[in-house]
C-alpha cells in the first residue's frame, strides 16, 4: 500500500449512512516536488440523497514532508480546497465525511472549530453519531475512472499547490489552525488534562508566524507555555498535579484567560522585559527562545533534584 515510513493513513469519521453506503476507497501514492502525496478516492453509489448519477467520487490528497503532513487538498463538489491539515497527533490527519453535504469530505480547520463548539466532547468531530470508518478494510490500490471522477484535474490542482505551497491555504489556514488549537487547549484545561493542554498550546505556538512570536501577545503566550511545561516536569518528578487555583484560572469565562489577555493586551508591554533580558528587536527571536529554554530547563532540573533529595 505504500511506504509507511513516509506517510500515515488518516483517521476518517462518518455517520451510519456513510459507513453503510461507502463502496470502497481507492488509494495512490506518488512523489512530487519533494513531497509524498497520498490520494484517497471515496466511492459512493450516488451523490447527495438521490440518484442524480450512479456514482460519486470524493477525493482527498495529503502531502507529507519528511513523514509529517504539510497540506491537505480536497474537492467539495465543484470547488477546490487546500489548507494545513487538522492533526490528532504529529503524523495523523483527521477529517470527516458529511452526507448532508453530498458525501463531501470536511477537512478544514473551520469545520473542526465549528464542530468543537457544537459538541465539545467529540474533540473535533461533530455529533456523537459520527464514528471512525474502517478505512483499512475499504482500501484498494488504484485510480478512479477519469470520465466519472475528473481525477487528473484534481491531481493537477494538487501539483500546482505543491509548487507554490506558501500560497496554498494562505493566512486563513494559519489563523483558523491557531484558534482551533487554542480552543482544543481550552477544552483540555476544562478536563484538567495537563498533557493535552500543553500539547495543543504548544501546537498553536509552533504554527504561529514569526511576527506574532516577536509581539507582546506572543511573549505572553510563550510565558504561559513555559509555565505549563514546568508544571508537567514537576508533576512527573513529584507525582503531584497543578493546584486548584491553577485550574480555576483556566476555567474562567474567557477561552484561555492568559492567552486572551495577551491577544488583547498592549503590544508594547513586554518590550522592557525583552531589553532587560538582553534581547534587541534585531536579534532573531529563535535565539532568544533557545536561550530562555536552556536556562529554564536548567532551573527546572535543579528544582526537581532538590525535591528528590529532600524526599
Amino acid at each position: 500500500m505504500g511506504n509507511n515510513e513516509k506517510w500515515t493513513l488518516p483517521v476518517v469519521y462518518g455517520n451510519r449512512r456513510v459507513r453503510r453506503e461507502l463502496i470502497e476507497v481507492l488509494m495512490t501514492v506518488e512523489e512530487y516536488n519533494g513531497y509524498t502525496v497520498l490520494y484517497l478516492w471515496f466511492h459512493f453509489p450516488y451523490d447527495w440523497f438521490t440518484a442524480l448519477k450512479p456514482y460519486d467520487w470524493e477525493p482527498v490528497a495529503i502531502a507529507f514532508k519528511d513523514s509529517r503532513p504539510a497540506r491537505i487538498f480536497w474537492r467539495p463538489h465543484w470547488a477546490l480546497r487546500c489548507t494545513r491539515p487538522v492533526l490528532v497527533d504529529k503524523k495523523t490527519v483527521v477529517f470527516y465525511i458529511s452526507p448532508i453535504k453530498g458525501n463531501a469530505p470536511r477537512c478544514s480547520h473551520f469545520d473542526v472549530l465549528r464542530s468543537i463548539l457544537e459538541d465539545p466532547s467529540t474533540y473535533g468531530i461533530p455529533y456523537r453519531k459520527f464514528k471512525e470508518l474502517p478505512l483499512k478494510s475499504l482500501l484498494k490500490d488504484g485510480w478512479p475512472p477519469e470520465h466519472e471522477a475528473r481525477a487528473e484535474s484534481f491531481r493537477e490542482y494538487v501539483h500546482r499547490g505543491l509548487e507554490d505551497i506558501k500560497r496554498c491555504g494562505g493566512v486563513y489556514s494559519v489563523v483558523m489552525g491557531f484558534f482551533t488549537d487554542l480552543l482544543r487547549a481550552y477544552l483540555m484545561a476544562r478536563r484538567r488534562n495537563l498533557d493535552g493542554f500543553y500539547y495543543y498550546l504548544k501546537t498553536a505556538w509552533e504554527n504561529t508566524t514569526e511576527i506574532f512570536r516577536r509581539s507582546g501577545p506572543g511573549y505572553e503566550m510563550y510565558n504561559l507555555l513555559v509555565a505549563v511545561k514546568y508544571l508537567l516536569m514537576l508533576q512527573k518528578a513529584t507525582g503531584e498535579g497543578p493546584t486548584e487555583r491553577f485550574w480555576r484560572d483556566m476555567e474562567g469565562d474567557p477561552i484561555l484567560p492568559p492567552v486572551v489577555r495577551a491577544l488583547t493586551g498592549h503590544i508594547w508591554y513586554p518590550i522592557g522585559l525583552l531589553i532587560a533580558d538582553g534581547y534587541t528587536p534585531a536579534q532573531p527571536f529563535k535565539d532568544f527562545v533557545d536561550k530562555k529554554w536552556r536556562q529554564w530547563f536548567r532551573d527546572a532540573l535543579k528544582a526537581c533534584n532538590k525535591h528528590a533529595n529532600e524526599a
